[in-house]
């Protein structure tokens, strides 16, 4: 890279992947992985798996709030969330069509249809809220685009939070739940 502050710490065959998502409490990343459903590995990139073959997803969020995964499925026009440990999926809403965006704050979950004019929502009781319009002024791009704010962080401990968890320098802590001392340095030296 020409950029000495960036470096790559996470390398994937990116062919096909199209959305991400972030767990920090648990130390987990998520990516949709083409047509073959969405996949799961540590933070660093170790330990990759297929987390579920399901197929026509178009977005994914983590819902901090459940721990869950929650995505748009554009073969069932569901948005369903998967807790990731038992794989235990709930549907939040059905009849959803040509929704492409999705993002879950502490106690709502939003989601957009590309080219419409509103956001929809549902809190976490399943009750549904009465639809927000986007700005007037907003291309089409932008006002399908969904970033959750979410107006409480979670607290939790991270090895990595005091002095880059101890690691050497030209490298970068990351949490990861399955090695012993909760954390692995990953040089960030290509």
């Amino acid at each position: 890279m020409d950029n000495p502050d960036l470096r790559t710490t996470v390398v994937f065959n990116v062919d096909g992947n199209d959305r991400i998502a972030v767990d920090p409490v648990h130390g987990k990343l998520f990516r949709t992985v083409g047509k073959r459903g969405i996949g799961c590995s540590n933070l660093d990139g170790s330990e990759p798996e297929l987390l579920s073959d399901t197929r026509g997803i178009k977005d994914i969020t983590v819902s901090i709030a459940t721990g869950e995964l929650c995505y748009v499925n554009e073969d069932t026009s569901k948005i369903d969330c998967m807790d990731s440990r038992s794989k235990q999926i709930r549907t939040i809403v059905s009849d959803v069509t040509d929704t492409y965006y999705l993002a879950a704050t502490n106690e709502i979950i939003f989601w957009s249809n590309y080219g419409s004019d509103t956001i929809e929502s549902i809190n976490q009781d399943g009750v549904r809220r009465k639809a927000l319009s986007k700005p007037n002024n907003a291309t089409e791009y932008e006002s399908s685009q969904l970033i959750p704010v979410a107006d409480v962080c979670p607290l939790f401990y991270s090895p990595c939070a005091v002095e880059n968890g101890g690691c050497p320098e030209n490298s970068i802590c990351l949490p990861n739940p399955r090695a012993q001392s909760g954390k692995i340095c990953k040089s960030t030296i290509s």
